[in-house]
């Protein structure tokens, strides 16, 4: 936030730090978008159980592949468990548009979330594919105390579209962006044959059990 609340009551500074939010300027990584952030190179490629498309996932980050769904992955921060990236494929209809999408996400999903509030919708190119986002805020569970930050980006090809979902607690997002663009940025559709990611996805029993969600 704006202003250092160490010095409020315990009680009052959620309270303040939420109108704080409303009467200050968007921060730089939501004014520019996750996707628009520059970041260090990801280090491991990964190429989905589908072959239908490949990124790469920072150190600090854990891969849990849908088993049910191979066309889905979705990846955890060791450094902070409660963000996430889900990556999927989905069907488009034909002349379907990535803007479209995320105006119909805001509608249907995204603008259902407790006290959700819009920040940016914007387009841009991800892996050669045209894309747009939108990235909001809500209440987790109505709860002003746990604000967390949401963007998903739409990326539509000719017969095909894939879709990023991100979160996390607010005040970690400009932390963990560099780490999310990385992801971003690295993404490819059908890839040319690679090998698969050394990094297996993780079992039962490990952090994916062990979210405060």
């Amino acid at each position: 936030m704006a202003l250092p609340l160490m010095t409020l009551p315990r009680r009052a500074a959620p309270v303040l730090a939420l109108m704080l939010w409303a009467l200050t300027p968007a921060p730089a990584w939501a004014q520019e978008g996750l996707a628009g952030l520059n970041g260090p190179p990801p280090a491991q490629p990964y190429l989905s159980a589908d072959g239908s498309f490949a990124l790469k996932v920072p150190q600090s980050w854990a891969i849990k592949e849908e088993r049910a769904h191979k066309d889905r992955i979705l990846l955890r921060s060791l450094m902070a468990p409660d963000a996430f990236v889900e990556m999927r494929r989905i069907a488009v209809s034909p002349g379907a548009r990535p803007k479209q999408l995320a105006l119909i996400a805001k509608d249907a999903r995204l603008g259902k979330l407790p006290h959700f509030k819009q920040l940016l919708v914007r387009e841009m190119p991800v892996g050669g594919i045209p894309a747009a986002s939108i990235m909001g805020t809500y209440w987790y569970q109505g709860n002003a105390e746990y604000p967390r930050v949401v963007e998903e980006i739409f990326l539509v090809g000719q017969t095909e579209g894939y879709v990023f979902h991100f979160e996390c607690f607010e005040p970690l997002a400009q932390t963990l962006a560099p780490e999310v663009n990385a992801i971003y940025s690295s993404f490819v559709p059908h890839p040319t044959p690679m090998a698969p990611s050394p990094t297996a996805p993780q079992e039962e029993g490990d952090v994916w059990d062990k979210l405060p969600f």
